[in-house]
């Protein structure tokens, strides 16, 4: 991950918001969804926040005649949370000064 970057407040958000849609409608993501939302997430991580944005867009289009799948724990609702939960707090971790980040660590 490029240290020199955070994630935007607005692909968060947006990203979270996608996640709400689709919690709403009591449901786990479509292939398509998940997929559109975890190419985000990579995007995000590699500061590239322009195709991020048109991922978390693109993840609401609709697309008929998707098959069922087993979704992968990853890639459920929880596991996206938490995968961006995690990405955020290794960007926070970061921009900390190496002492911060050895009291992080414990050590």
């Amino acid at each position: 991950m490029n240290p020199a970057r955070r994630f935007s407040a607005r692909n968060r958000q947006a990203f979270l918001s996608a996640l709400d849609r689709i919690e709403g409608a009591n449901r786990q993501p479509t292939v398509w969804e998940a997929a559109c939302l975890f190419g985000a997430l990579g995007a995000m991580a590699n500061g590239n926040e322009e195709l991020a944005a048109r991922k978390i867009e693109m993840s609401a289009f609709e697309v008929s005649g998707l098959r069922s799948w087993n979704l992968p724990p990853s890639l459920t609702i929880v596991g996206l949370r938490r995968t961006l939960e995690e990405l955020s707090s290794l960007n926070r971790r970061s921009d900390q000064s190496p002492l911060q980040r050895d009291r992080y660590r414990g050590t």
